[in-house]
C-alpha cells in the first residue's frame, strides 16, 4: 500500500502570536501550539479564531448548560444603559445605579421558573458604590414577579444602632439606672432611729423613724453647689401664708406674692403695685395684666426664637398681635388681628375661593420680564407674565410676549391660556392636558395676522385678480382665464393665443365660440351656419323641392296622399323607379317601404321599416 503524503498547516510555537491575513488564503488553517488556537481566514479576509473553547466577540446563547472547571468571568450587566440587559429571569451582576427604585449594584439569582416577564420567586442583593454609603440589602420577588419585600443586612461596617434594636444605648442607661454606691450611717436612741444616707446622685438625706416599725421620715439635702440652706420653721412660715381659703408664697423681698386658693385659681400679685398681674381661674383660662397697651403672652423656644401675643394699642383697626421674633428679639413676621367681627380664614380655605395676588399678577399694573423654562407653563389661573425671548416652547417664530393662564386643572394639572407679542400683535391660544407638558399653539387670527388661503382651504390668492374694470380667475398653467367685467360683458380667454374661446354679452347673446352640435349646440353663430350645421332645409327650400297638395295630381307623381298613405316618387310606368312611400297608423307609429316597378309591374311586397 502506498504510503500518503503528510499535511502540514502552518504553525507557530509563540504564545500570543496571530496570522496576519496575507500569509493565508480563504479557508486555509494555521496553528498556535502554545495557545492551542486554531485559526483560519473568511472570505471577508478577516482571521478568525476557531479553538475551542472559541472567543466570541458578539453575544452567545445557550440552550444547554454552561460547565467547566475554572472560573466564569465576565463584566456586570448595564441595567442603566442598556434596555436589552434589563433581564432578572438571568443570574449575574447588574448596575442599575437607582433605576427602577433598585441600588447602585445588585446581584441577582434568578429561579428556575423565571422568565424575562416574570421574576417569580427570585433572590439577590443590592449594594452601594463605595463612595456611597456602605449598606447591602437582600431582596426577594414573589410568585406574581414583583418584589415582595427588601432587607437591610448588617455587617461590620453598618451595624444596627440601639433604637432600630429598641434597646438602650450605654450612655442611656448610664443616664437612666445609676450603680448602687450608697452610705449610711445610723443613729439609734430608745426607740427611735435616724440615718443620714448618701446616695450615688449626690444627694444627702436625713431619715429618721419615730415609731421603730420601719416607717422612715426623710429630709432631703438638696445636690447643689455652694453653700445651701435649710429653712427653718419661722423662715418657712414668713415666706408661706395661710388666709382663709388662699395660701400665699411671697417672695424674699415681699414685692411680689403668689396665691392659690382652694378652689383652685392660682394668682400673681405685684405687692408692691397693690395690683394683680395675673390670675388662671380654676377652669384652665388665665387672665394678664399689664403696665400699658402692650400686654402679651411669650412663648420661647430652644434656639431662642420667640412667639409672642400681645395686646395692641387702643385703636379703631387691630387689638391683638401675634409676633414671632428672632434671638436678639427683632420682628420677624406681625400677623395683627383687625378690630371686627367675623372669622378668621385658613390659607387653605382663601386659596379655594380667591385668586392670591402674590402668584397670579392679578391687580398688579406690571408684570416683571421672566424666562419660563421647558415643562415649566403651567401656573394657577390668572397667573400674568411677560415671557422672555429666550423662553424654551413659545409659540414659533415669536420674540417675547405676555402669557395668560384662563384654566388649570385641579387632578392632572392641565392647563390653557393666551399668548399676546409684545411688537408683532400676534396671539396665539396654548394649551396642555397636564402640568408637565409644554403648551401646543394655534394661531389666532387677527389683523396682525390673518389665515393663509391654504390655512382655510382657499385657492392661493395668485389666481385671482382684478384689473380695469375687470375680474379674473386663472388656471393653473395661467394661460387661460374666467373674466366678467363691469359691463357684464363675460367669457373665456385665451392669454397665450391672444383670443377669446367664449363669450356673452350683457343681455346673455354669446358673442364669441360656438357650442358644438355634439354639445346640444349648433355649431354656428347664425341662422343660415346653424341649418347646414343641422343639415336640415329652410322654409323656402322645403317649398321649392316639395308640391303643394293642390298640385299633387300629376301622372309622374300620382296620387299624394291615399288614405293614410303616403307616396313619394316616380310614377312613370316606362323607366324603373324607386317609390317610396309612408304608411301611417292610428297608434302613430311611421313605417317606410320601397317598393320597385320592374317591366311595367310593381313589386309584389315593400320592404318595411320603422321609422322611430
Amino acid at each position: 500500500m502506498a504510503e500518503l503524503n503528510k499535511i502540514k498547516f502552518k504553525r507557530t510555537s509563540e504564545k500570543g502570536k496571530k496570522p496576519t491575513p496575507e500569509i493565508l488564503e480563504s479557508g486555509e488553517l494555521a496553528i498556535n501550539l502554545a495557545d492551542r488556537y486554531l485559526f483560519t481566514k473568511d472570505d471577508a479576509g478577516a482571521v478568525i479564531n476557531l479553538s475551542n473553547p472559541p472567543v466570541y466577540e458578539g453575544d452567545v446563547s445557550f440552550t444547554g448548560s454552561v460547565k467547566g472547571e475554572k472560573a466564569i468571568l465576565g463584566k456586570t450587566a448595564d441595567y442603566q444603559g442598556d434596555e436589552n440587559q434589563r433581564d432578572l429571569s438571568k443570574f449575574g451582576a447588574f448596575r442599575p445605579n437607582h433605576l427602577d427604585g433598585w441600588d447602585d449594584l445588585i446581584l441577582n439569582v434568578p429561579h428556575s421558573y423565571a422568565s424575562k416577564d416574570n421574576y417569580a420567586y427570585g433572590r439577590g442583593f443590592e449594594f452601594q458604590y463605595g463612595h456611597t454609603g456602605n449598606k447591602v440589602y437582600t431582596y426577594g420577588f414573589g410568585k406574581d414577579g414583583q418584589k415582595a419585600f427588601k432587607f437591610r443586612m448588617y455587617h461590620e461596617g453598618d451595624k444596627p444602632s440601639p433604637s432600630e434594636l429598641n434597646v438602650y444605648s450605654k450612655q442611656e442607661s448610664d443616664a437612666k439606672f445609676q450603680k448602687k454606691n450608697d452610705i449610711n450611717l445610723a443613729l439609734t436612741s430608745g426607740g427611735s432611729t435616724a440615718k443620714i444616707e448618701y446616695v450615688s446622685n449626690g444627694e444627702w438625706r436625713f431619715v429618721q423613724s419615730l415609731d421603730g416599725q420601719g416607717n422612715w421620715t426623710r429630709y432631703v439635702f438638696p445636690n447643689a453647689v455652694g453653700t445651701s440652706l435649710i429653712a427653718s420653721r419661722e423662715w418657712t412660715n414668713s415666706m408661706v401664708v395661710r388666709t382663709g381659703a388662699d395660701t400665699y408664697l411671697r417672695n424674699s423681698n415681699n414685692t411680689k406674692w403668689l396665691a392659690l386658693t382652694d378652689d383652685g385659681s392660682m394668682s400673681l400679685f405685684d405687692n408692691s403695685a397693690k395690683k394683680r398681674i395675673a390670675y388662671i381661674h380654676n377652669g384652665g383660662s388665665m387672665t394678664l395684666w399689664g403696665a400699658g397697651n402692650y400686654t402679651g403672652l411669650t412663648f420661647e423656644k430652644k434656639d431662642t426664637y420667640k412667639v409672642r401675643m400681645e395686646t395692641d394699642e387702643h385703636s379703631g383697626s387691630g387689638f391683638l398681635n401675634v409676633i414671632y421674633r428672632n434671638a436678639q428679639d427683632q420682628n420677624q413676621a406681625v400677623i395683627r388681628f383687625p378690630k371686627e367681627n367675623g372669622m378668621l380664614a385658613t390659607r387653605e380655605w382663601s386659596d379655594g375661593r380667591f385668586v392670591r395676588g402674590d402668584i397670579t399678577n392679578l391687580g398688579k399694573q406690571r408684570t416683571s420680564l421672566s424666562t419660563i423654562q421647558s415643562g415649566q407653563w403651567a401656573k394657577p389661573i390668572g397667573y400674568s407674565v411677560m415671557v422672555n425671548s429666550n423662553s424654551p416652547q413659545r409659540p414659533p417664530n415669536t420674540s417675547m410676549g405676555y402669557w395668560y393662564v384662563m384654566g388649570a386643572r385641579d387632578m392632572a394639572q392641565g392647563y390653557s391660556g393666551i399668548w399676546t407679542e409684545h411688537g408683532g400683535g400676534r396671539m396665539f391660544y396654548g394649551r396642555a392636558d397636564a402640568g408637565t407638558s409644554n403648551p401646543t399653539w394655534y394661531k389666532i387670527y387677527t389683523e396682525a395676522q390673518k389665515p393663509t388661503p391654504a390655512e382655510i382651504g382657499a385657492p392661493s390668492s395668485t389666481y385671482y385678480e382684478a384689473t380695469g374694470g375687470e375680474s379674473r380667475m386663472w388656471n393653473g398653467n395661467k394661460n387661460h382665464y374666467l373674466f366678467i367685467n363691469n359691463n357684464l360683458n363675460s367669457g373665456l380667454y385665451n392669454s397665450s393665443g391672444g383670443k377669446y374661446v367664449w363669450g356673452f354679452n350683457s343681455t346673455g347673446q354669446m358673442t364669441a365660440g360656438l357650442v358644438p352640435v355634439s354639445c346640444g349646440g349648433t355649431g354656428a353663430k347664425d341662422v343660415a351656419g346653424a341649418r347646414n350645421s343641422l343639415q336640415v332645409y329652410s322654409k323656402t327650400e322645403c317649398d321649392s323641392k316639395f308640391a303643394t297638395k293642390a298640385s299633387a295630381t300629376g301622372t309622374k307623381l300620382g296620387p299624394l296622399v291615399t288614405g293614410n298613405w303616403i307616396w313619394i316618387g316616380d310614377g312613370s310606368a316606362d323607366v324603373a323607379q324607386v317609390t317610396e312611400l309612408f304608411k301611417m297608423i292610428p297608434d302613430n307609429a311611421v313605417f317606410c317601404g320601397c317598393n320597385k316597378k320592374h317591366d311595367g309591374g310593381w313589386q309584389a311586397q315593400p320592404k318595411w321599416r320603422v321609422i322611430q
